[in-house]
């Protein structure tokens, strides 16, 4: 990974935290900052582009009448 990488890398770490209000320490922002671009691309494979647009399944009813 380029310098240029690691600085995109950084601040797309850098904003999913602070999206999600997440404080972490420095040695934990490393660690995803080094852990993103695997994650990401493991995401990737399990993604099904067939299902792209398709709706989910409901899991439960939409009342609580049995």
């Amino acid at each position: 990974m380029t310098d240029h990488d690691t600085k995109d890398v950084a601040a797309t770490v850098d904003h999913l935290l602070a999206v999600a209000g997440l404080t972490v320490t420095e040695a934990e922002r490393d660690y995803f900052i080094r852990a993103y671009p695997i994650l990401r691309e493991s995401l990737q494979h399990l993604r099904i582009p067939e299902a792209r647009d398709a709706e989910p399944a409901p899991i439960y009813p939409a009342d609580n009448r049995r």
